[in-house]
This record gives structure tokens, sequence and C-alpha cells, in this order.
């Protein structure tokens, strides 16, 4: 690849930058596939972390996306007046484009 000293040798007009990085490189996917691999307990708490973290900063930037406004009316249609809702939007807004 170009990030090896070789691949950079190539690419490089004169001579190439040297770094440890560069030279790690060839042997960087072996290292990596000598890596023992995450049970499934560690995945599936890193997945809940990251949505739970997902979550927290869209709340504290009061920012929503297409599923949250789903998921929102979906909840409200669910919800004890979700009828009367229901009612208002199709009476609102008899027909409707979906364009996703």
């Amino acid at each position: 690849t170009r990030l090896t000293p070789d691949g950079m040798a190539e690419a490089w007009k004169g001579e190439a930058p040297r770094h440890p990085g560069l030279d790690a490189m060839p042997g960087l996917k072996a290292s990596l596939d000598g890596l023992p691999t995450p049970d499934a307990a560690v995945l599936q708490h890193a997945a809940h972390w990251v949505g739970a973290r997902f979550e927290e900063e869209k709340r504290r930037r009061a920012e929503m996306g297409f599923d949250d406004m789903l998921l929102r009316l979906d909840a409200a249609l669910q919800s004890d007046g979700g009828e009367r809702l229901a009612t208002l939007i199709r009476e609102q807004f008899p027909v409707a484009l979906i364009d996703e």
C-alpha cells in the first residue's frame, strides 16, 4: 500500500519521509490478526454505550433525525390520545408524499 516505506518511496518525488508509524505499516495486518476477538458481551455493551451516548449528544444539541421523528410520532400515536392525533393528522393532511 501507499502507507508503507516502499509505497511512499514510489509515490514521493525525491526522498520519501521516514516515520516509525510508516515503518510499522507492513506488519500491521499481522499484528491486528494476532489480537484477541472481543466476545459478544463486550460488543453488546459497547453498542449500547455508543447508542446511549449518541442519544444524549443529540438531546444536548437539540437535534433530531428522521428516525427520531418517526419514533416520536409512533409513540404519540400509541399513547392514550393516539386516536385523536391520528384523526387530526388525517383531517389536516389527507394525502402524504413520503420521499424516503
